[in-house]
């Protein structure tokens, strides 16, 4: 049976550190990245959903989070290299580790009516340069089937910025940040039954409204 969305990108152990007098005061780790959070999030609202990723043997826990909230996690990459990484230090300190070495099985297509491409703007080339059948979405300014993104520009684009707006017309809703993985994930969960907009966009602001921090219900550690 075919997924319902299957979510490319990067996944990053992300640490946060907080300091006094030179002290470290409050040291806190968890595993994140849009790709992670909008496949849970789907789960969560009862799609069958995937992963493509690459991480490190250091990013432990990944797949016990993953069977916990039921994601296909068969496209999940071991690499040797360490996990990709951000260090929140007043500013966000980047590394990509093993994000760099994500790569893309073309056969991957035929198992899901949706692939949401993150943050590789290479992957998504590839699949823009093939005829399938694959709904493509993407959160990068890109020539996909359905995009979400800040700025206006062709196509069915979904802009999310102070408001929501999908062509002419605006809801009258605030667009929430933290709130952004579940919308694309509840946006996703029923296109991917529907392929209607209209109700597609509803479902999403309600999961959008839903969602206190960046996963449905709870954290992504």
């Amino acid at each position: 049976m075919k997924l319902d969305f299957l979510t490319v990108g990067k996944i990053y152990i992300e640490t946060l550190y907080r300091t006094k007098n030179s002290q470290i005061t409050e040291f806190k780790e968890k595993l994140t990245g849009e790709c992670l959070n909008i496949a849970i999030n789907g789960s969560i609202l009862r799609a069958k959903t995937g992963i493509l990723a690459c991480v490190g043997r250091d990013a432990y826990g990944v797949t016990e989070l993953l069977e916990r909230y039921g994601v296909d996690y068969s496209g999940l990459i071991l690499s040797n290299e360490k996990t990709g990484r951000i260090v929140n230090l007043k500013k966000k300190y980047l590394f990509e580790g093993a994000n760099r070495l994500l790569k893309f099985d073309p056969s991957i297509l035929e198992k899901t009516k949706i692939i949401h491409v993150c943050d590789d703007l290479e992957i998504a080339k590839k699949i823009i340069g093939m005829n399938t059948k694959c709904i493509l979405s993407s959160s990068l300014d890109i020539k996909a089937d359905i995009i979400f993104s800040k700025k206006e520009g062709p196509g069915n684009r979904i802009l999310l910025g102070k408001k929501i707006k999908f062509k002419d017309k605006i809801f009258d809703t605030k667009f929430k940040k933290k709130g952004k993985s579940a919308f694309i994930a509840g946006f996703l969960t029923r296109y991917s039954k529907t392929q209607s907009f209209d109700s597609s966009l509803g479902y999403a602001i309600s999961a959008m409204k839903a969602c206190k921090n960046e996963i449905l219900g709870g954290s992504n550690r």
